[in-house]
């Protein structure tokens, strides 16, 4: 009786590991389908934004420090069952929002890729994870520096401090950084032009963020959160 019950437990074992296996490269085949529906995958772009720009933008747009947290296709199953067997929260991994969001852009800007339904979902989900074992943070925060809306008809953060300050980014002074950086949000609620006092409390909240996360001094923090709104007239 105690043979029967070890053999049953070996089969039972065997079976429950092939089954695993089968899920696993299933989402590994999942994982290729949805790198052919993307095509040609994204070259990293060049560097240009480096210093206190590239981790004012990772601050505002990542909740931790400035790296990426490979992915993979099974991440989420195991994240799931972390969760469902303990008390700890749901996590994001470091890269992870980034990753999505540059996906989302490349998937929505290419012609001839799905734009609806779930081979959409499929790309944008399967090149998110493959952004996070190609590109390092810095790559990603240029990537979304030059995709998203900065508001002001401005699209990209070059675009959007031409406009507001008549400077290129890296001529940008710490109040002016922390300005941008909070219209990222929601770039019409923040609009200098509209809403100033709305927008100085909220680049002032960035400011503080950047204290917090030990990005700039005290000093620094209370002369930039001093500065007016010298933003020019909107064209």
């Amino acid at each position: 009786m105690v043979a029967w019950k070890r053999r049953l437990l070996v089969e039972t074992g065997t079976i429950l590991l092939g089954l695993i296996a089968l899920v696993f490269l299933g989402l590994l085949a999942l994982y290729q389908h949805g790198l052919h529906l993307v095509g040609e995958l994204p070259q990293p772009p060049r560097l240009e934004y480096g210093g206190l720009i590239a981790e004012a933008l990772w601050n505002e747009l990542e909740p931790g420090p400035m790296e990426v947290e490979p992915f993979w296709p099974w991440s989420p199953i195991v994240s799931l069952s972390r969760l469902a067997s303990s008390q700890h929260r749901w996590q994001i991994s470091p890269g992870g929002p980034s990753a999505q969001r540059v996906a989302r852009l490349w998937v929505f800007k290419r012609a001839g890729l799905p734009q609806r339904g779930l081979d959409r979902v499929l790309a944008e989900a399967c090149l998110s994870v493959w952004l996070t074992h190609h590109w390092s943070a810095a790559e990603l925060t240029q990537a979304r520096a030059d995709g998203e809306y900065f508001g002001s008809g401005s699209d990209g953060l070059r675009e959007a401090s031409a406009t507001l300050f008549l400077k290129r980014p890296e001529e940008l002074a710490l109040h002016e950084i922390a300005l941008l950086v909070g219209r990222l949000q929601s770039p019409d609620r923040y609009s200098p032009y509209k809403h100033p006092r709305r927008v100085l409390e909220r680049r002032n909240y960035v400011l503080k963020s950047l204290l917090a996360r030990g990005l700039i001094s005290a000093e620094e923090c209370e002369a930039a959160a001093r500065m007016p709104l010298d933003t020019f007239p909107p064209p």
